[in-house]
């Protein structure tokens, strides 16, 4: 389609240059005359007999009306939207492992400009540069300034702005694992309250993010400090409640923010477990009558920006956890999920399932602030790109108020420029058999299965060695077929499918391996010895092959290193395994302790339960013995 923007300054149409190629645009002088306004609220397209003009309030609205003037075109509809929250932002995490290149980051703005995005945030833990502190985030893949301010130059070129999430409390094990740091560590990944050098380094923390973006906000986090003031601070000042610990610690974190003019957010989790008397944040969600103590609103300053967050509760749930937040004197954000934080898969399909409840409850109790969060739990295994149907779909609910999957699907070809429908097939290789669409929570057999060792088989009993073959040979094809029709995604499809490839062939052969050493079945033993591992060990490296390709065209390459290592013990425990099988059947030992130990369900439920579960610890993964749980 060709467009000419008569109108447009030199900076806004070089914008519309960047989004272009997304939409399938020409931009030229004999293009659809487009005649743009900065007008009015929210933002409208309308058509007129030989041309279009263009409303808009906010600058990335008119990305927004871009695109649903190209999708549009042909019918000529006019369309309106306001959106329904003040504040819409996407969160990608850039602390477990995963540190988008500037590229990548940039290419996420394009997506969420023309979807309508006003904020992104990036999650920092510790991969941002310290002067001061040469050890905070070495060799993690940090951010230098340089690249920070590309970053942000570039959202503000399409009107959005870059938040950093940060940490200073809790979530800091990468950086408590240095010496450097022994002064400030209370225990864990937590930061020691209290201790004015813990403060210095807040204080540089902050100084740095006030100089380097230009924004004024500056999420805290400050969450999940579940042991807060049980190691150190408990051995200088005995035993004291959380939420006093948790409010000493606040009021100075927010007097250096006063101090540097820095507009902080930050989780409500903290009050919330300590309200419920430690039983947990969504204890009091679970009591009809739940509340939260007048004591601990008040201990939350007022100047703070106060997040809920919610990946999995639906809408009863969710709409007493509203209720509950919109008691305090503070703004209130609600923070959803988009699940890709399970392994090598998403699971867009959970997360539209649960978020549609929980937006719902969002509008039923007047929250306007909207963040969907893009998790990498344990290493980041799966891209951040894959999330984009769930982020699209908050997008349509913030702005058109439907959140359809029909709706949502005709966007995404818009502002993606792939198909929905094919996206979520990406879910589809944890849909085995007894966890069907949209599944269940973070089911994820395409993890551990991947991982598990075959002569100690500790999910054997999570496997079925009849039909999950068949699911992973279906779906490697399906997800080959659909990286064909999405050629600028098909990196994504071509990893998954391959991770399907592998698991045809290493899902059952523990099962079966078992089950010939102990029919002593020497032919089978020799089969799979000779011919089943090393067609896992070919599709295992071609997949190894092809993942690289998948985290360098997202990320830096620290974290690849251990993604490397968990290949890598797959490969290793592979040749153990050939190696022991013919140590028994050349009668260099008498048997083979691994294949005779009794097979246990890991998650310990009765036989004839549901087989797939959830562990999404590779070091719970690979072994009964003692392990690192990274």
């Amino acid at each position: 389609m060709k467009l000419y923007f008569a109108d447009l300054s030199a900076d806004l149409l070089a914008a519309v240059a960047e989004v272009a190629p997304i939409l399938g645009v020409e931009l030229c002088d004999d293009g659809l005359p487009v005649y743009v306004k900065k007008e009015g609220s929210g933002l409208s397209v309308t058509f007129g007999a030989d041309d279009a003009t263009i409303t808009y309030e906010k600058k990335v609205q008119l990305f927004r009306a871009i695109g649903l003037l190209v999708e549009r075109a042909d019918s000529r509809e006019d369309v309106a939207e306001t959106p329904a929250y003040e504040d819409l932002a996407a969160m990608f995490d850039c602390s477990r492992n995963a540190v988008a290149t500037v590229e990548s980051a940039k290419l996420r703005v394009r997506h969420l400009a023309l979807m309508g995005y006003n904020t992104m945030f990036l999650y920092m833990e510790d991969t941002y540069e310290l002067e001061e502190y040469p050890y905070f985030g070495y060799m993690r893949g940090r951010y230098n300034k340089e690249e920070l301010q590309a970053i942000d130059a570039y959202c503000l070129r399409f009107g959005i702005e870059l938040v950093p999430y940060i940490q200073v409390l809790a979530h800091l094990m990468n950086a408590m694992r240095w010496p450097a740091f022994r002064e400030v560590h209370d225990c864990d990944a937590i930061l020691l309250v209290d201790e004015p050098k813990t403060y210095d380094l807040i204080r540089s923390m902050l100084t740095m993010w006030r100089d380097t973006l230009t924004t004024n906000r500056v999420h805290l986090g400050m969450d999940e400090a579940w042991t807060l003031g049980s190691g150190n601070y408990y051995r200088r000042n005995g035993y004291v409640e959380k939420w006093k610990i948790m409010q000493s610690h606040t009021q100075k974190v927010m007097a250096i923010c006063k101090e540097l003019g820095i507009e902080p957010l930050m989780w409500s989790d903290m009050y919330f477990d300590a309200a419920a008397n430690e039983k947990g944040y969504y204890y009091l969600a679970s009591l009809e009558d739940g509340h939260v103590p007048q004591h601990i609103i008040d201990s939350v300053p007022e100047e703070v920006d106060l997040i809920y967050w919610d990946y999995g509760n639906f809408y009863e749930r969710a709409n007493r956890m509203c209720k509950m937040h919109m008691e305090f004197k503070n703004p209130i954000w609600f923070a959803g999920g988009a699940t890709i934080w399970a392994g090598y898969a998403p699971m867009n399909q959970f997360s539209l399932w649960v978020s549609r409840d929980q937006l719902r409850a969002c509008r039923d109790n007047g929250i306007t602030k909207v963040m969907v969060t893009c998790w990498g739990d344990n290493g980041q295994e799966c891209s951040h790109m894959a999330a984009l149907p769930t982020i699209q779909m908050f997008a349509e609910d913030c702005y058109a108020n439907n959140n359809a999957d029909e709706h949502v699907s005709r966007r995404f070809a818009t502002c993606v420029g792939a198909s929905y429908e094919d996206f979520l097939l990406l879910d589809t290789p944890n849909f085995t058999p007894g966890n069907k669409a949209p599944g269940c929570g973070s089911r994820n057999p395409s993890k551990y299965l991947l991982h598990q060792d075959v002569l100690m088989g500790l999910f054997d009993k999570h496997a079925d060695a009849e039909t999950f073959p068949a699911h992973f040979a279906e779906r490697a094809q399906v997800l080959a077929e659909a990286g064909g029709r999405n050629p600028r995604w098909s990196y994504l499809f071509d990893s998954l499918s391959a991770l399907c490839h592998v698991l045809e062939v290493k899902c059952d052969v523990g099962i079966r391996l078992k089950a010939a050493y102990d029919a002593d079945d020497r032919g089978e033993m020799t089969r799979i010895a000779d011919e089943v591992i090393p067609e896992i060990q070919r599709r295992l490296a071609d997949y190894i092959a092809v993942y690289h390709k998948q985290w360098l065209h997202d990320n830096k390459p620290f974290g690849l290193d251990v993604l490397d290592v968990r290949f890598g013990g797959i490969e290793r425990r592979l040749i153990t395994a050939r190696e022991r099988i013919h140590a028994y059947l050349d009668g260099e030992v008498d048997s083979l302790p691994e294949l005779a130990q009794t097979r246990l369900r890991y998650d310990g439920a009765p036989e004839g339960t549901n087989l797939n579960t959830n562990i999404n610890k590779w070091g719970l993964t690979v072994s009964g013995c003692q392990v690192d749980y990274i």
